[in-house]
Formats: C-alpha cells, structure tokens, sequence
C-alpha cells in the first residue's frame, strides 16, 4: 500500500458532495466541523497518487472513561475503582453520524476499491499513538476480513427499521401489520387525539426558535436516559449542529406546547431518523413516542420512502414498530491488559453487546 494517502479531514468539497451524493455523509460532515475538545468526528479519506478512493466516517473520544458503557448495575460496581485507569483513547467506524445509515461504513467511489479502501483505513487508525481502542461498526456479514487482523467480534444493537415498501397510503402499510400492531397504532393515536394532541410537519431551515425548543427536548431526554451512555453525546447534542442540521421536524403539540419531536432526512427512498426529544410535562399522556413514529412513517410514506430507520433498538416503542437490522462489531485494544479485560470481564457487560457471532 505505499502508494496510498490517509488524510484525515472535516470538510467534504464540493465536488466529493456531488460525487458521493449522500445526505447522510454531509451530515457527518456538519457534526465533524462542530467537533468538541472530547470528541472529534471526521472523514479519513483513502488517496492514490493523488485520486481519492474512498472514505469512511470515523469519530474519536479522547479519554474516553470506556466503563461508562457497561450496564448500569455492573458500572456501579467496577466504575469507581476501574474507572479512573478506563480513560483511553477511542476510534470508532460507523454511520452514528450519518442518521444511523444501515450500510458498511467504508463509501467507494469504485466498488472494486472497497478492501483497499477499508484495509487504508483500519491500518491507519490502528497505527494512531493516542488509539488505545478502535471499534468498527457494520451490517452483520462475513467478519473473517477482521479476524484476519486478530481483532474480536460482536454482535451489537440492531438498527431498527419500517418497512414500507408498496405503501402509497397509510392503509396500505396498516394491511401489512399484524393485527396487534395495528390494533396498538389505532389504539394509540385515540389517545393522542382525546388529548388534544396535533401533528406539524417543518421542512428544513427550522425557524430559530423552534430549533431552541426542540433542542430543550432533546436534552430533556439524554438527561432522562442517563443510564443509557451515549459516548460521543456531547457532540450529538452540539446546539450549533443541531441548529444548522438540514432536517425535517415532525414535532408533536399539545395545548399549543410541543410534547415531542422526530427529526430526519431523506436519502433517497430511505426517510433516517437522526434527532428525536421529548418533553416530559406532556409526552406520556399523549403517547408521544409511538405517535411520533407513527407519524414519521405517514411522512416518509407521503414522500414514496420505501423505509423509515430509527437507530439503535434502544426502547421498547421502536421494537413494536420496526424490524430488526443485525449488527456487528469488530475491535481491537493496542495494551494486553486491555485485551485480557475486554475479552475475559468487560465485552459481555456492555451496553450494546448482544452476543458472540458464533451464536
């Protein structure tokens, strides 16, 4: 590979926005110029002699304190004795910036540059001097490319997914259901509409002030999800890049005050969800998250969107609404002791692990 470049990079050029032609990449791309001193996205963009390749998505935690993300009763235990030695540097590949994008994290140009493109990658991270950890996140498939370079793998949280394909109106996609899911739709929007409870739909550039609103809801929910830890939440929450995001809201109301909202954009038949807040003094008795999903779904239906993607399966209101997307995880930690500790105490504790890939 001595002909081949890494570049680390923030910003996507004109010419690469138009040759990628992926929203979600330029989403990316916006959090990754809002980087905070915590955590830093960018592209690592793969060069030969000069031609671009491809790239993948990369975001780096310094520091990071890793015991946060074990579940909540074993961090209780191990955190504040482990804790303090946990704080190392980490590298992750995947598509969190990107709305979730169910796809390989590795973008190409030339589908036949996508190994070289990815081994670039990898063996760019891995030689890092800060990188104590690298983590790549991708569809589940063959894992044999990463167990080639001795790393681990995982299965992690599935995306979830609705599938909306041959749906032009929201009866069509009712058919589909089952009838307990049809049955919990209707059954849950009588209740937000006994409430009193309305629909809006904003199309990107957001109008200040409900930017400042909707960006309340969004932290009034990381604050009551706090057991669920978010490594990279800082960046995600940034105000500036939420406020500049090109999005569109379906945002929930009731007695004129917004209960909640879902935020996402559409890449090509696809509607990604990327934001989503509530507020708490009205969601519950609206209903507001299935009702918003819900919602979501008759705006991605109204557009011809064949699919609504929701992110991780994080609550149980997502794994009634969608189908489950596998995921897996490659990793590697530069420190033996790491290795042992990950291997032997730690991977089956944390949050996102869902298993062995040989299950």
């Amino acid at each position: 590979m001595s002909d081949l470049e890494v570049r680390r990079e923030s910003e996507l050029s004109a010419e690469e926005c138009k040759r990628f032609a992926s929203p979600a990449l330029k989403h990316h791309a916006l959090y990754a110029r809002h980087s905070t001193e915590r955590t830093q996205a960018f592209m690592a963009k793969v060069y030969r002699s000069g031609r671009l390749l491809g790239l993948a998505p990369v975001i780096r935690m310094a520091r990071f304190r890793a015991t946060l993300l074990l579940e909540p009763e074993v961090r209780r235990r191990l955190d504040p004795w482990m804790g303090p030695f946990a704080r190392k540097t980490t590298y992750l590949v995947d598509t969190s910036f990107m709305g979730f994008q169910y796809a390989q994290p590795f973008l190409v140009l030339d589908p036949a540059d996508f190994e070289t493109v990815r081994g670039a990658v990898v063996a760019h991270l891995r030689a890092s001097t800060d990188a104590a950890t690298l983590m790549v996140f991708e569809p589940l498939g063959d894992p044999s490319w990463s167990r080639a370079l001795g790393a681990g793998q995982f299965k992690s949280l599935p995306y979830v997914h609705a599938d909306l394909s041959g749906c032009a109106t929201t009866d069509d996609y009712l058919v589909k259901l089952d009838q307990k899911r049809r049955k919990n739709w209707r059954s849950d929007r009588r209740v937000f509409e006994r409430e009193g409870g309305s629909f809006e739909v904003h199309e990107p550039p957001l109008a200040p002030e409900l930017v400042r609103t909707l960006h309340g809801c969004l932290i009034q929910s990381s604050e009551k999800n706090a057991e669920l830890t978010v490594p990279y939440q800082d960046l995600m929450l940034h105000p500036g890049a939420f406020a500049e995001a090109s999005q569109t809201a379906v945002v929930a109301r009731v007695d004129g005050q917004v209960a909640g909202f879902f935020a996402g954009f559409r890449n090509g038949d696809v509607f990604q969800q990327c934001h989503g807040g509530f507020n708490y003094a009205h969601a519950h008795r609206l209903k507001a998250y299935p009702n918003l999903i819900n919602a979501s779904i008759e705006h991605a239906i109204s557009l011809g969107c064949r699919e609504l993607t929701m992110g991780p399966l994080n609550n149980e209101a997502k794994r009634r609404a969608g189908r489950m997307m596998p995921m897996m995880a490659s990793w590697w930690s530069r420190g033996a002791l790491d290795r042992f500790l990950m291997r032997r105490l730690l991977l089956e504790r944390m949050q996102f692990h869902q298993g062995s890939l040989e299950n």
